[in-house]
């Protein structure tokens, strides 16, 4: 079975710029490193089994297929729309965030 591709979505990219300069900031080069690391393990985990994460609850139309994947060792989690084709990459949010709010206002 081939990979979908993954796309990530322009808010995704700044989570992830964000996450990894407040990580370096506060753990160091190694922890920031770390935390990509297994940001792209979990990437290459969704694009072979799209399913991994649990379903989002939400009343957007265009987010009915949302799901969530813990990154592990992290307190962060991947939001991700799964298609026959691709994975697209909506968010990278902080657990302690209020997520909710944060998704509904996209």
């Amino acid at each position: 079975m081939a990979q979908r591709k993954l796309v990530r979505r322009p808010a995704a990219q700044r989570d992830l710029a964000d996450a990894v300069r407040y990580l370096r900031t506060e753990g160091g080069a190694t922890v920031s490193h770390r935390f990509l690391d297994e940001v792209e393990a979990t990437f290459t985990r969704l694009r072979s089994f799209p399913t991994l994460g649990t379903s989002w609850p939400t009343t957007r139309r265009e987010l009915v297929s949302l799901r969530r994947r813990l990154i592990p060792h992290f307190p962060y989690s991947v939001f991700y729309l799964p298609s026959a084709d691709a994975i697209e990459i909506v968010r990278v949010l902080h657990n302690s965030r209020d997520i909710p709010t944060v998704l509904e206002d996209l």
